[in-house]
C-alpha cells in the first residue's frame, strides 16, 4: 500500500529516464518529474506540486458517503489481499496520514482538513473493530 524503498527508487530514476527518452531535456520534463516524485511522498516541492497533491488527496475531505464509496473502491483494487493483510496495510496508511501535521498544502485543500481527518479517523475506527 505504501511505496517500498525499491519502488521509491524506481520512481526517482525511471520517470526522468523515460520522459527524457520521449521528450528530451528541458524545464517541462523536469517539472513533470518533480510532480511525479512529489506524489511518492505527498510532500510538495513546488507550488504546482502543492496543487497536484491537494487534488490527489481531495477525496479524503469529501462528504462521508462519498469517502466510504472511495474506500470500497480502494478495497476492490486490493482484493488480492486477505482481510487481515488489508486491515494492517490500510491502518498503516491511515496512521501515516493522521500523523501528518499538514494533509493539504493550499488554502483550498486546508479547508478540507477537518473533514478529511474525520473520514480517516472513522475509517480507522471501523478497521479496528473486529467484525469489519
Amino acid at each position: 500500500m505504501a511505496p517500498t524503498p525499491a519502488t521509491r527508487h524506481a520512481v526517482r530514476t525511471s520517470p526522468r529516464l523515460g520522459w527524457r527518452r520521449w521528450a528530451g531535456r528541458g524545464d517541462a520534463v523536469d517539472t513533470v518529474c518533480s510532480l511525479i516524485l512529489d506524489t511518492c511522498t505527498h510532500d510538495a516541492t513546488t507550488p504546482a506540486g502543492a496543487v497536484l497533491l491537494d487534488a490527489d488527496l481531495a477525496i479524503l475531505g469529501a462528504d462521508p458517503a462519498t469517502y466510504e464509496t472511495y474506500v470500497r473502491l480502494v478495497r476492490r483494487e486490493y482484493a488480492h489481499l486477505d482481510a487481515a493483510a488489508w486491515r494492517r496495510g490500510r491502518l498503516a496508511v491511515l496512521e501515516s496520514f493522521l500523523a501528518r501535521p499538514v494533509l493539504f498544502h493550499t488554502a483550498w485543500g486546508r479547508r478540507r482538513d477537518r473533514r478529511a481527518r474525520g473520514n480517516l479517523g472513522a475509517e480507522r475506527r471501523a478497521l479496528q473493530t473486529p467484525d469489519q
